[in-house]
């Protein structure tokens, strides 16, 4: 008997620790500096245009827009080899910064650069969703 493959998870530290709490409750925070209102992700511990320390997380509209794709025809990892093809985009978030995920409910032909983008959030396991996106 053959056991399902596990998805390997992102960055699961202490300093993202806010992120992953707020996906289990479907919302997609990302850091704003208080100082000069950069947003950006993923965490940091400096602001990157200001170098202030007192970063905030705030709700993001969960809207972007896809900046850049690559569909992956064969996966080394078990678990995406199975669903391969699949498409690993950067989506831009509306509030400007990148966020590295995974294209969804999108057959690879269909996907455009600037396509308005949404986010949803995929059940990993109990403990853990993962924000990924589909076109709007």
């Amino acid at each position: 008997m053959s056991e399902t493959p596990t998805r390997s998870l992102p960055d699961t530290s202490a300093r993202m620790a806010p992120f992953w709490s707020a996906a289990k409750q479907g919302v997609l925070v990302i850091q704003r500096c208080p100082r000069c209102g950069q947003h950006r992700f993923p965490a940091a511990e400096l602001c990157s245009t200001c170098l202030a320390s007192e970063l905030a997380w705030v709700e993001a509209t969960g809207r972007g827009e896809l900046f850049s794709f690559v569909v992956v025809h064969h996966a080394l990892d078990p678990y995406f080899a199975e669903r391969a093809p699949y498409l690993v985009a950067d989506v831009k978030l509306t509030e400007g910064p990148h966020m590295t995920t995974t294209l969804i409910e999108c057959p690879p032909p269909q996907a455009r650069i600037g396509d308005a983008v949404t986010v949803r959030f995929e059940r990993v396991s109990d403990d853990f969703f993962l924000p990924v996106f589909r076109r709007a």
